[in-house]
């Protein structure tokens, strides 16, 4: 690998399995959703989406490569713990599944998905933590 880094957010005091302690601070999704993408500014090939804000992480990234001009047709976005957790499924209306495995589904974004889909999608979903 010769791109690879850790980046943290700041998203306050944690408890238990990364809980915000304090999960009424603003920063605290905003900055989870967007500092891994932030000082990137090529597309990754593969965006793996685990932990908090799931469903608004994968907006934030779609929208990342589509910005930074990824070739949608192979860029692909990982979710951990996909099956079994309900809300996560609205992501079916963005992207198609492509691959999956017991706890991981792996999306494309569809043809027809536009950065507005993906916008009002992450906008209803930006305070959701699971």
């Amino acid at each position: 690998m010769d791109h690879f880094r850790f980046i943290f957010a700041d998203i306050g005091a944690t408890g238990a399995f990364g809980t915000p302690e304090n999960d009424t601070l603003q920063k605290i999704p905003l900055s989870y959703q967007s500092a891994p993408l932030n000082d990137e500014m090529e597309a990754f090939d593969f965006y793996l989406i685990d932990g908090r804000y799931r469903v608004a992480c994968a907006c934030a990234s779609m929208l990342h490569a589509m910005s930074r001009g990824g070739d949608m047709q192979k860029v692909m976005f990982g979710v951990h713990d996909y099956p079994g957790r309900e809300g996560y499924h609205q992501l079916e209306s963005l992207g198609d599944i492509v691959k999956e495995s017991e706890r991981l589904r792996v999306f494309q974004v569809k043809p027809s998905t536009t950065e507005y889909d993906i916008y009002q999608n992450w906008k209803k979903n930006t305070w959701v933590q699971k």
